[in-house]
């Protein structure tokens, strides 16, 4: 399926240590925008602090989805095969640029030979990446997160 209203031109980096103040502003954006439980969003809040991004940069590939010099998304891959931190600006959603960063980070674990990825994902996003061929790992349950998995081929 082809979106009549996709971007074009979207970059997709890896993420620098000067990019952490509008990253965390993305995700922030992003959060606000959420029907999640105000719970979950405030512990999402604080988990996502500067000083937290760094650390998960640190530790893993992280990456930014940029048009003209503006971060429009951020996602990240772990070394347990997670797919993690996907948030894309309100207003930029629904163009595209979260596909593109999952796509691009899929890409990153066929070339690391993993067999398959795992998200786990706010309830908000469950469809977003059933349409990506996503399906749900029943076998882990939370109120707050949907557990999803995706065999790579």
């Amino acid at each position: 399926m082809i979106r009549k209203n996709k971007i074009k031109n979207i970059k997709i980096k890896k993420a620098k240590e000067k990019d952490i103040p509008e990253i965390q502003n993305v995700i922030y954006e992003s959060l606000k925008s959420v029907k999640e439980k105000k719970a979950l969003i405030k512990k999402l809040f604080n988990d996502y602090s500067i000083l937290n991004i760094k650390k998960a940069r640190k530790r893993t590939d992280m990456f930014i989805a940029k048009k003209n010099k503006k971060i429009l998304g951020t996602g990240r891959i772990e070394g347990t095969h997670e797919i993690r931190m996907i948030y894309v600006k309100p207003k930029m959603q629904k163009k595209g640029i979260g596909t593109k960063m999952i796509n691009y980070l899929e890409k990153i674990a066929k070339e690391k030979k993993w067999k398959s990825v795992h998200v786990k994902a706010l309830w908000s996003a469950k469809e977003f990446y059933e349409k990506l061929g996503f399906v749900q790992d029943k076998k882990k349950k939370n109120k707050e997160t949907c557990f999803m998995r995706k065999k790579l081929e």
